[in-house]
């Protein structure tokens, strides 16, 4: 599997240890490599964010799974617009879906990618900022395809 491809990898680790167990010498070829194939991959999930779009999707799905309607309806774009984001991001290995019937529900698959929107979650949602902890965010609106 592509590492670059698979965010859901540990993107830095503190000790660079190849697969086959044997240690990479800092400084070393192989070491350079290893640092250039995570640069590759901390890149392509900051890539994956770099949209306002896929990040308020990213956001919503931090509380739990949610179907691609109430999705769309928390974010303020379009069905088909929205599945398209979940496309890319499901390609991407943030997000993982799940169908029920006709519905499909989608929920964050990348611990890294979690932590980040966790991060930015709770540095950029006005709720996080005053330090509100029962106040619902944009996000929280729809439960059951109604506004709470």
């Amino acid at each position: 599997m592509d590492q670059t491809q698979n965010f859901s990898h540990k993107v830095r680790s503190d000790s660079v240890q190849p697969d086959d167990g044997s240690q990479i010498v800092e400084g070393s070829f192989a070491h350079i490599a290893q640092l250039d194939q995570s640069a590759q991959a901390a890149s392509d999930l900051l890539k994956a964010l770099a949209s306002p779009n896929r990040l308020k999707i990213l956001c919503c799905l931090v509380k739990g799974e949610k179907s691609v309607g109430q999705i769309a309806t928390q974010v303020g774009i379009r069905e088909a617009a929205t599945s398209q984001h979940l496309s890319l991001l499901r390609k991407d290995r943030l997000v993982m879906a799940r169908r029920a019937g006709q519905t499909i529900y989608y929920r964050l698959d990348s611990p890294v990618a979690e932590k980040i929107i966790a991060i930015l979650y709770e540095h950029f949602c006005p709720q996080a900022v005053i330090g509100v902890e029962d106040v619902e965010s944009p996000c929280d609106e729809v439960v059951s395809g109604e506004k709470t």
